[in-house]
């Protein structure tokens, strides 16, 4: 899945300052049928904070049709 590799190579990337660190936090919405852009910004949005809340660098995915 992207995410995971889009999380590997931050946590992996250099940056000038040794002690700093890149990461990410990647919330994904899935769905096979039409939802309104906000619907689905909503769980993103949401899958992400998720994804923040369980340590960061980590991504959730969430699929609309399970609903």
């Amino acid at each position: 899945m992207i995410a995971a590799t889009d999380v590997d190579v931050l946590a992996r990337s250099g940056t000038p300052h040794p002690q700093a660190r890149i990461g990410a936090s990647i919330g994904v919405a899935l769905t096979s049928g039409y939802l309104p852009a906000a619907d689905v910004l909503r769980v993103a949005d949401t899958a992400m904070y998720e994804a923040k809340a369980s340590g960061g660098a980590n991504y959730v995915v969430r699929n609309l049709d399970d609903h």
